[in-house]
């Protein structure tokens, strides 16, 4: 409920500000809401899922990049490049600076003062494909003039059980674990921290830089913490 109070109050942010007031949640709801959040996280962060099989999750992410459905296509690039899924439906760039695997990211949501654009590490694909499977996914999918609640609500919804059928297999021990698109996120962020983040790093510092957080919240990142690879 609050994530869609969020982003209706973005949707109509300058038009009236009574409006905007009634789209918040009292502040007695709001510290429910704190709670339950922090508490989820404790529980998540004592006792992380595996995650099997990384090599074969990430060329099932690439396969689904050539897909010629565009579902299929938009969960792909979200594994390969770690972004949101409404970010890749609506909001993304990728350009191809001359990195060897890696490309420059816009169009970040939930922006609090974050960087405008950055690089981001892509897996399974080159610069070049990743700019190309975007390109292709805009011409199949024209969301300009779309809000992103519509996004949301029409787009964004259809690609979870194109997540949970592709990747739901791989995550867990016993078969019953629902891969969501932001689980693909969080999996794209294992996989980084674990292969190419410094050792002088803390992880929620590198997290913090590698989903475009902003530099001073570094504990969003215990969000993403949630698997282990195996």
């Amino acid at each position: 409920v609050r994530s869609y109070l969020t982003t209706y109050r973005k949707e109509i942010l300058g038009i009236s500000e009574y409006v905007l007031r009634g789209l918040r949640l009292p502040y007695n709801e709001q510290q429910k809401v704190k709670r339950a959040y922090r508490t989820k996280l404790s529980k998540q962060q004592k006792a992380n899922e595996p995650v099997k099989h990384i090599d074969q999750i990430i060329k099932a992410a690439v396969l689904l990049t050539k897909s010629k459905n565009w579902k299929e296509l938009a969960v792909g690039l979200t594994l390969l490049s770690g972004r949101r899924i409404t970010e890749i439906l609506k909001t993304a760039t990728f350009e191809d600076v001359g990195e060897k695997k890696a490309v420059l990211f816009g169009g970040q949501l939930k922006a609090k003062g974050e960087r405008g654009t950055y690089i981001i590490p892509l897996l399974g694909i080159t610069p070049k494909q990743a700019v190309k499977a975007l390109k292709k996914l805009r011409k199949m999918l024209d969301t300009t003039d779309m809000t992103m609640v519509q996004v949301s609500e029409k787009c964004s919804y259809h690609c979870r059980t194109i997540a949970k059928d592709n990747f739901s297999k791989y995550v867990g021990t016993d078969g019953t674990f629902k891969c969501t698109n932001h689980d693909l996120r969080a999996i794209y962020a294992t996989y980084c921290t674990e292969n190419l983040k410094n050792k002088s790093q803390s992880p929620n510092s590198y997290l913090s830089m590698l989903l475009g957080h902003s530099e001073e919240d570094l504990t969003v990142a215990n969000s993403y913490q949630k698997f282990y690879l195996v």
